[in-house]
């Protein structure tokens, strides 16, 4: 269910039936931890936010065998628990277990693709990509890189949005 944000509750209310057992906040020095030693990324120079009509248009299709994918360096920078779900036609998964595996596997999935064209990527939710493409521009030196705007999630909705669209017309 989404959020309840019609009803205010007070804070009697509140004390009365917390929504936790127990609500730990903590702040951590990163967002993704990827285990060190690339301290010098300037995550402003990840590459290019494509929207996901643009993805969608560049790469020819969603989850079609025959779709552009195929033909494009796309790269599923998810861990391999996520990409077993489901990915897009075309796309080398990491295979990761933790976000720690990702830099090695990049180097290692991108060492014989031609730096001249461009390279794409996508995750869950968009984050991890700025961290991989970062990582993929500055350290391997392509200067191409393309990341999903909002990941597989941001392009999930926009997809349920066509369809009501087109269910409305």
């Amino acid at each position: 269910p989404g959020l309840n944000l019609a009803r205010v509750v007070g804070r009697a209310e509140f004390d009365a039936r917390p929504p936790f057992r127990a609500l730990h906040v903590r702040a951590r020095a990163q967002v993704v931890a990827d285990g060190g030693g690339v301290d010098d990324l300037d995550l402003s120079d990840a590459g290019e936010d494509l929207d996901p009509a643009r993805w969608h248009a560049e790469l020819g299709g969603d989850f079609e065998a025959s779709g552009g994918a195929a033909k494009r360096t796309v790269l599923d920078v998810r861990n391999h628990y996520e990409s077993a779900v489901g990915t897009f036609a075309g796309a080398t998964p990491l295979g990761t277990e933790t976000f720690k595996d990702t830099y090695p596997r990049l180097a290692a999935a991108l060492k014989d693709a031609p730096k001249d064209e461009p390279v794409y990527m996508f995750c869950t939710g968009g984050i991890r990509c700025v961290k991989a493409g970062s990582y993929v521009k500055q350290k391997l030196g392509f200067p191409d890189v393309r990341r999903l705007r909002g990941g597989v999630v941001n392009y999930t909705r926009h997809l349920e949005d066509e369809d009501k669209a087109a269910e409305a017309a």
